[in-house]
């Protein structure tokens, strides 16, 4: 059923073409999208009026629309009817108004952390720019990317925020390094403990150390493993990788009156 454009604007059907566009401009002021915001029921009701004035201010397409009951007069050549142009007759109508602008999201941001080994062990909070505060995870690894998001550039129009990307670099540790989800370290153990069996002490990358039993006879650049000593194996998570200890000697310094003893012990063990 054809709509009734008349009726939509409020107007007879003999109204001139200044009565037409005055009762649109009052509606238009009344259910623009800017005024009623985000109301379905508004914007249909806005587009159809736009509709109505589109065709009731052409005089073409207007006598086409009282003869025919249609809004197009038949295009020649069998052209498509034109598409609803809402901008163009509002600015044609309202020529000084402002444009409803699309919300534009921020753009993202880049920055950089440096953490100390340990801290990419156990986890730290650190502050940017003051308030800011960067939570690392436990088990991070040199030079992955955290993403903060909303503490990006500021979004437009009521765009939103767009993220900070902060990217961590780990500083290296004179006793530990890092293989994966392992922890290597070098553990210095006297020449008795060698010999004879024992306990050393293994540091952990968070400054505490653990015991560990060597037995008899263990040689040097031996590899012993302590299980879950390790970093976490993905952040924030709870299973770890290893700590591997290598065990190098600590030979004691000799003076002469002991010199002698020693090397026949050393002679026997060596038989």
């Amino acid at each position: 059923m054809a709509r009734d454009y008349y009726r939509q604007l409020g107007v007879p059907r003999e109204a001139s073409d200044a009565d037409i566009k005055r009762a649109y401009r009052k509606l238009a002021r009344e259910l623009h999208p800017d005024v009623t915001g985000d109301d379905p029921r508004a914007t249909e009701q806005f587009k159809a009026i736009t509709e109505a004035y589109e065709v009731l201010s052409d005089p073409q397409r207007r006598r086409s629309y009282d003869l025919f009951g249609t809004r197009d007069a038949p295009p020649p050549g069998g052209a498509g009817v034109p598409p609803l142009d809402l901008d163009g007759v509002l600015d044609q109508l309202f020529p000084g108004r402002k444009k409803r602008k699309r919300p534009e999201p921020g753009t993202d941001a880049e920055r950089s952390l440096r953490i100390s080994f340990a801290e990419a062990y156990t986890g730290v909070t650190r502050a940017l720019d003051g308030a800011l505060k960067v939570v690392v995870p436990a088990g991070i690894d040199d030079g992955a990317r955290l993403r903060v998001r909303g503490k990006g550039g500021r979004g437009a129009d009521g765009g939103p925020d767009g993220d900070l990307y902060v990217q961590i670099h780990v500083d290296p540790h004179p006793t530990f390094r890092r293989d994966g989800d392992d922890v290597l370290v070098d553990v210095v153990a006297p020449l008795s403990t060698m010999l004879l069996g024992g306990a050393v002490a293994v540091p952990l990358p968070a400054g505490a150390a653990v015991k560990m039993t060597v037995p008899a006879g263990t040689q040097g650049g031996q590899v012993f493993r302590l299980r879950g000593k390790g970093f976490v194996h993905s952040p924030g998570g709870d299973a770890c990788g290893d700590v591997l200890a290598t065990i190098q000697i600590r030979i004691p310094q000799v003076d002469d009156g002991d010199r002698a003893a020693v090397d026949a012990l050393l002679q026997r063990l060596e038989r």
